[in-house]
């Protein structure tokens, strides 16, 4: 089962707490390093056009531009 975190709203009838605003703004901060990956991810396009070889090598090909993408943060 995936576990999903919803960040809190604020609305007229209930402000967020001090707790609540370090939540959200941890959570942001864990989500804005996802987003980027994503990002240098799709940059190869392997992911983001229809992917037009055969199916049985796509994860392969992922798993090595993972690769290359996690060698260039180190």
């Amino acid at each position: 089962m995936d576990r999903v975190s919803i960040p809190y709203r604020n609305t007229k009838l209930h402000k967020l707490t001090n707790e609540e605003k370090k939540y959200n703004k941890n959570l942001s901060s864990v989500r804005i390093k996802i987003e980027h990956t994503n990002r240098c991810i799709k940059i190869f396009r392997i992911i983001k056009e229809v992917y037009r070889n055969h199916t049985n090598r796509y994860d392969k090909r992922l798993q090595i531009i993972c690769a290359i993408y996690n060698m260039n943060l180190h």
